[in-house]
């Protein structure tokens, strides 16, 4: 059983080693976004900023949306705040983990970063956006929208995301095999 067990280990020793180096990245980014330092700086430029882009999302759109501040306001509908949390920053480090733990050159992986950060920050964006249109026709479907919805479909865009970068940019596919 022993003998057995270090087999599989070794063989499989790649995909371990990507596995430990994805959770320590997660835990290290997740660190690095709580420092103080780091986090004064997210709670207070990055989520007004994110506000502006939601606001004038929602204006290109149709709606009579304006951002003041953290808080996008929508004419005859609702307003919302917008915290750190909802940034989209804990979905680009989850998926900046997953890119550096690859076993991948360093060009691919900044192609990866280059790539799919900015689509994620504009897929969170669409998404407060698609919220602020819920809150404001189908206030009742608001928290099951953000609270479930939108959390599930994130973390399949960010598997569908890292798949296609492994796919189409990584060329030393396959080194990623679970040895029997």
């Amino acid at each position: 059983m022993f003998f057995r067990t270090r087999q599989l280990i070794r063989e499989n020793r790649v995909l371990l080693r990507f596995y430990l180096l994805f959770a320590y990245l997660v835990l290290l980014l997740y660190l690095c976004l709580q420092m103080e330092l780091t986090h004064r700086w997210i709670a207070v430029s990055l989520p007004g900023f994110v506000a502006g882009l939601v606001a004038w999302f929602l204006s290109v759109v149709g709606m009579d949306a304006q951002a003041f501040g953290t808080t996008v306001s929508i004419v005859d509908g609702l307003s919302f705040r917008i915290i750190y949390h909802c940034t989209g920053l804990f979905l680009m480090s989850i998926y900046a983990s997953a890119v550096w733990a690859y076993p991948a050159t360093w060009l691919e992986r900044l192609l990866g970063l280059v790539l799919g950060l900015p689509v994620l920050f504009g897929l969170n964006v669409l998404r407060l956006a698609a919220l602020g249109i819920v809150g404001k026709y189908f206030p009742q479907y608001f928290d099951l929208s953000h609270e479930y919805l939108w959390q599930g479909l994130l973390i399949v865009f960010v598997l569908v995301l890292w798949v296609q970068w492994r796919d189409r940019i990584v060329t030393g596919r396959g080194q990623l095999r679970l040895a029997t």
